[in-house]
C-alpha cells in the first residue's frame, strides 16, 4: 500500500500516493519490521511515509486520536 508509483487504474480508484499528496495533513506511519518480514523494505516508498519500529508504532497508536490499520 505504501509503495510509490502503483497503478490503480484497473481498480477504478485513486492510488494511495495521490490521496496522501492531496491530504498533506495526514500522518502515515509504517511498521518497519512488517515491511522487512514481507520483503518490501527495499521498495521505493511514498515520500510522506514514516517508518517506525515496534515500540514507536505502538506508542503512536496509543497517542493518536484516529487510527486506520491496513
Amino acid at each position: 500500500m505504501c509503495i510509490r508509483d502503483r497503478d490503480s487504474t484497473e481498480l477504478g480508484v485513486p492510488n494511495l500516493s495521490d490521496i496522501l499528496y492531496s491530504y498533506g495533513e495526514l500522518r502515515v506511519i509504517v511498521h518497519e519490521p512488517s515491511l522487512i518480514e514481507r520483503g518490501l523494505f527495499g521498495e521505493t516508498l511514498i515520500e510522506t511515509i514514516e517508518l517506525v519500529d515496534e515500540e514507536d508504532f505502538l506508542e503512536e497508536m496509543e497517542n493518536s486520536d484516529f487510527v486506520i490499520l491496513f
